[in-house]
């Protein structure tokens, strides 16, 4: 199991909502799956305050990795997700028998608020907390990568290490904004992400998920969303709501 965010920074942090996903790899007799497509988010709508879907990543003919991700104003416990997502592994299978390989659960913050510490140079700060995951995404792995080859470009060159790099103005007030609107109007989750994949080119698209967004990238995803339930967002952004 994998556990992104223990218990105590769960109480201690307040994001703008919560991505929570438990997932399992299994394996079928036959074939059910097309390894050459990938299902990122098929979207379960529900009337409450959550935005629910599956993610399905095949990884052969008969092996897939099956996950149920929740983005809500609060973290979601494995148990809870259990039974939903064994009722959605069992309509994509249509009742064929499967094992499970393994399972992950994990719990991760979107659209931290800013934290202020004193500074320590004996401290070096990295993680989920100081940046690690992009707010909008949750996406960790590339982002980690890149800040671990500077730190060992910094060693190599007799410096210290350094930290994790913030992300720019831009890119924090659009996933602020993005986040905020999802939080307030979840029922138009699947609208904004099916839109956004419709209407924006996909290298540009991929290009703003994995911070190499060019100012014309950015564009391109202002004008692939609807104009207004963003404005009275940001409306309200501006008056303090969050």
């Amino acid at each position: 199991a994998t556990t992104a965010t223990t218990a105590t920074n769960i109480n201690q942090i307040s994001p703008i909502l919560w991505q929570s996903f438990y997932g399992q790899e299994i394996i079928c007799e036959d074939a059910p799956f097309d390894p050459s497509s990938v299902m990122l988010m098929d979207f379960i709508e529900e009337c409450t305050d959550r935005i629910t879907f599956i993610y399905l990543l095949p990884l052969s003919p008969t092996r897939a990795l099956i996950e149920l991700t929740v983005f809500a104003p609060s973290p979601v416990n494995a148990a809870e997700l259990h039974e939903p997502l064994q009722q959605q592994i069992q309509a994509r299978l249509q009742q064929r028998t499967f094992d499970v390989a393994r399972t992950e659960h994990g719990i991760l913050p979107m659209g931290l608020p800013p934290h202020k510490f004193k500074h320590d140079p004996t401290y070096l700060r990295a993680g989920l907390m100081h940046g690690a995951a992009r707010a909008s995404t949750g996406y960790a792995f590339q982002r980690i990568q890149r800040w671990s080859k500077d730190c060992a470009r910094q060693l190599v060159a007799g410096h210290g290490l350094t930290a994790q790099a913030s992300d720019p103005l831009l890119t924090r007030g659009m996933d602020h904004l993005f986040l905020s609107v999802l939080r307030h109007r979840p029922a138009l989750a699947s609208q904004l992400f099916i839109g956004m994949f419709e209407q924006c080119d996909s290298t540009a698209l991929i290009r703003f998920l994995t911070d190499r967004a060019s100012l014309l990238d950015y564009l391109r995803i202002v004008f692939a969303l609807p104009a207004r339930p963003f404005i009275g967002q940001l409306g309200q952004l501006l008056i303090g709501a969050r």
